[in-house]
């Protein structure tokens, strides 16, 4: 298991796109070189949930034949114009796809993130959301997932649930996530998937904030990198901003550690 750790103290962080901090940030007035579909849902027959979702496409993507990358973000009503701006900015060659929480303000996040309705979201994403995206865009299937907050908490059950030969997600990229909700099922999960393989070929990126969930994030890392997993490399960062702030700067430096 390979392990870097960077310190960052500063107050300001300067970003490409904006120099706000809040995870809503952006330039309304960015020009993109790639393209961006909205305006787009779907309706779960597992949830019962309508979700908007977002697409960021690489420049060029319709003048070629390449089969992308593809990441994968939740709270899309707050990431996508920052996180797509980002990508696009740094000309990374990625598909971004942003899944909103659900309806606007309604907190579905407090249901399909946490533990007791994480199965039924996951099912969602694998069976019904994801199919759909990878049948009507070019992916190569190497995919990221990126979650803060309750959102990094989601991709830390879903790490759980890893299959040994090929990750289903090969990156993890979970932002001071609310790791103090696991449950004790969560943990016994993780020691399951420990026990049948220590294989785990994953890039876990994990920020944390202060004020924020630093003391949560570090005893997540523990257990991770206490177990010795055979392929597993942790970056980890920290950040002097909120914990509604942190999303942007973990983003904006994160990227460059997978593309």
């Amino acid at each position: 298991m390979k392990i870097a750790s960077t310190i960052y103290t500063m107050i300001f962080l300067a970003s490409l796109i904006s120099c706000g901090g809040s995870s809503s940030s952006s330039s309304s007035s960015y020009q993109y070189l790639g393209t961006i579909q909205s305006g787009l849902s779907i309706t779960s027959a597992i949830t019962g949930i309508t979700y908007p979702y977002h697409v960021y496409l690489p420049h060029n993507y319709a003048l070629s034949n390449k089969n992308y990358p593809i990441i994968y973000g939740t709270d899309a009503q707050w990431i996508f114009p920052y996180f797509s701006q980002v990508i696009d900015a740094k000309n990374k060659d990625v598909i971004f796809i942003g899944i909103e929480e659900g309806p606007l303000n309604s907190d579905r996040r407090a249901i399909d993130f946490l533990p007791a309705g994480a199965p039924h979201y996951i099912d969602f994403l694998k069976s019904e959301f994801i199919p759909l995206i990878e049948n009507n865009y070019r992916t190569n299937h190497e995919r990221t997932y990126v979650g803060t907050s309750y959102g990094g908490l989601l991709g830390s059950i879903l790490l759980t649930k890893e299959p040994i030969d090929t990750p289903y997600f090969k990156n993890y990229m979970l932002f001071d996530g609310s790791f103090r909700v696991l449950q004790a099922e969560n943990i016994r999960d993780e020691e399951s998937r420990f026990n049948t393989s220590k294989k785990l070929n994953i890039t876990l990126i994990l920020t944390s904030a202060n004020p924020g969930n630093l003391n949560d994030v570090n005893t997540y890392q523990n257990r991770y990198e206490s177990r010795l997993y055979e392929g597993l490399t942790i970056h980890r960062r920290y950040y002097q901003v909120p914990h509604k702030d942190v999303g942007n700067p973990s983003f904006n430096e994160t990227i460059d550690l997978l593309y």
